[in-house]
């Protein structure tokens, strides 16, 4: 059963629509460089809003242990996604402290094997909300979510394609940049959908 995190929410708005639409996961970016960037006081106060139900991911880039483990903490993420250099020692690290791990990875280095909980697969250009080619990808042997490029015009593809355990969209669930409410609760009617 594929599942679908709708990533890059920053405003009280994106909670409002992520609490109609009801993902399976959403994302907080805590990467300064991103126009989605939010900081932890603002995640917080958005996490309050957010339907309890619902797990958060922290995306970071090389970000310190204890920031994660502060993040966690505070009950502001479930998941800590990195998309930096980290090393396996670090997910070792961050589950030692029983937070639970995504590792992103480009589809350029697959095949891949890392003890995260769920590896990410996005494009050559991760936030660049470019699709790749996933029948030409080997597919992980281990749970994956798949970022880069999916819209609601190529999910149900994607699913078909590539199976894999959660589709992760940002880009294309926004209207010049912003998120869209009704491509949000579209896209994630059409994945759990698509289980059925």
């Amino acid at each position: 059963m594929t599942k679908i995190k709708l990533c890059g929410l920053f405003s009280k708005a994106d909670i409002i629509y992520a609490n109609q639409a009801q993902p399976d996961f959403v994302g907080f970016v805590f990467v300064k460089t991103s126009r989605r960037y939010v900081n932890f006081q603002q995640a917080a106060a958005l996490r309050k809003k957010l339907d309890r139900r619902i797990p958060a991911v922290g995306v970071f880039v090389n970000e310190p242990l204890i920031n994660i483990q502060k993040a966690f903490k505070a009950g502001i993420i479930q998941y800590a996604q990195l998309q930096g250099q980290e090393s396996e020692e670090f997910v070792k690290q961050l589950q030692a402290k029983a937070i639970p791990v995504i590792r992103a990875i480009s589809a350029g280095q697959l095949p891949f094997k890392s003890q995260a909980e769920y590896l990410l697969i996005d494009g050559p250009k991760a936030g660049s909300g470019q699709a790749f080619s996933w029948s030409t990808v080997a597919r992980p042997d281990q749970a994956f979510f798949l970022a880069g490029g999916i819209t609601l015009t190529n999910v149900l593809q994607a699913i078909k394609e590539f199976s894999p355990s959660v589709i992760d969209v940002s880009s294309g669930i926004e209207t010049r940049g912003v998120k869209d409410q009704q491509k949000m609760i579209s896209i994630v009617r059409k994945v759990h959908y698509a289980n059925n």
